[in-house]
């Protein structure tokens, strides 16, 4: 597996990017429809600290407004879809964790999860639907003065959220990714502020620190069809 740094807002990913953006619409409101555009011609977009989720068609070179939308709650950062199309949001409102179902963008919901643990920043899954849901929560719930370390949090939709993962090597914790073998990849800053990147074989146990890692500080975590790992800076 090879470490991709890249000092950028936005990456786009395999069939169907999940792209963080502050450059949005003027709309306040996302459109309500389903369209029967699949993932594979789209992209969806969320604003950072913003309440919804936006879907654009794949070919959009004329800057076209989206084509579909979800609102979720408050506060969202980070986005994601299964290799079903499925879409994982999640919201520090609440601390909650929604899931879309696809293939079509911008489907009905199909769960929503309580993140007992923390403040959800990012997800990833495999399979959102049937399977584990990975959690990045950027800060665990405590004083707001002077919040405990962030974690991981893994759920599923018929079990809900139960198992949390920490380590000393996450204090902020911003971004999470599953590799094909099930393991959790979470981009964080230690105690001392410095840029952290830690594995979770199959998304269990106390991690251990990777080496290599260039960010200075965290950041989004994505995984290419080919197994390299892309981490934004």
């Amino acid at each position: 597996m090879r470490i991709i740094a890249i000092v950028a807002g936005a990456v786009v990913l395999g069939a169907c990017a999940n792209i963080a953006s502050s450059s949005l619409p003027a709309t306040t409101n996302a459109p309500s429809k389903v369209s029967r555009t699949t993932p594979k011609d789209g992209i969806y977009v969320s604003q950072f600290d913003g309440s919804s989720v936006y879907g654009y068609a794949g070919t959009n070179q004329r800057n076209a407004p989206p084509i579909c939308g979800e609102a979720s709650g408050d506060f969202t950062a980070d986005v994601a879809t299964d290799p079903h199309g499925d879409l994982v949001v999640p919201s520090q409102q609440g601390e909650t964790v929604y899931v879309y179902r696809g293939p079509r963008m911008c489907g009905e919901t199909a769960a929503t999860l309580n993140d007992p643990y923390g403040l959800p920043v990012d997800v990833a899954s495999a399979n959102a639907l049937s399977g584990k849901i990975a959690v990045a929560n950027i800060e665990d719930d405590g004083p707001i003065s002077n919040p405990p370390p962030g974690s991981i949090t893994i759920c599923t939709i018929a079990q809900g959220c139960t198992v949390n993962l920490t380590s000393p090597h996450m204090n902020r914790v911003a971004g999470i990714a599953l590799d094909k073998r099930g393991g959790c990849w979470a981009s964080a800053t230690d105690a001392a502020g410095a840029a952290t990147l830690t594995y979770f074989a199959h998304c269990a146990g106390k991690g251990r620190a990777a080496t290599g890692f260039q960010n200075s500080g965290y950041g989004g975590l994505e995984f290419d069809k080919k197994g390299n790992l892309l981490s934004l800076d």
